[in-house]
């Protein structure tokens, strides 16, 4: 009798464990949760380290979940699930990390001492010379394609003569 309950106390044991533990899948997707947790908590103080390492930490979570959907590993329930929380997360990265370029920007920009005068200038002249030079190269490509064919059409009536 008494090895009855300790084959019993070790079967339930065992089926606690196993209905208990998190599938990698489950795993991943929690890993995906804190990181936007961090990310939305963080955002304003996050700098492009921040982001190098997070995109370290979200390789193999990323990594677990693409295999689970290309090896049909989980059901159309997880997959709408894995989709929808992958897609969120990319979104609050890339809401987080506009933020963190701009602030680069502007950081390099005052460091150089160039002004907002300044980059418009330089902007609207290379719009002015981007557009005249495209218009000089298309007249160019043409001139250059008319004189082929009329190249052509000589080396044709020249043919036709011989003949």
């Amino acid at each position: 009798m008494r090895n009855f309950f300790v084959v019993l106390a070790c079967m339930t044991s065992i089926l606690l464990i196993v209905a208990c533990a998190k599938s990698p899948v489950d795993k991943a997707m929690e890993k995906i949760d804190k990181s936007i947790e961090k990310v939305e908590k963080n955002k304003d103080k996050m700098t492009k380290k921040d982001f190098e390492v997070l995109d370290k930490e979200m390789e193999e979570p990323l990594k677990v979940l693409n295999d689970a959907l290309e090896n049909d590993e989980v059901g159309a329930l997880d997959k709408l699930k894995i989709v929808g929380k992958v897609t969120k997360w990319a979104a609050v990265l890339v809401s987080a990390g506009f933020k963190v370029v701009g602030d680069e920007l502007g950081k390099e920009l005052k460091e150089s001492g160039v002004t907002g005068e300044d980059v418009k200038k330089a902007l609207e002249g290379v719009e002015t010379t981007t557009g005249d030079d495209v218009k000089k190269v298309l007249e160019e490509v043409k001139s250059t394609g008319d004189e082929v064919k009329k190249t052509l059409e000589e080396l044709q009536s020249a043919s036709d003569e011989e003949k």
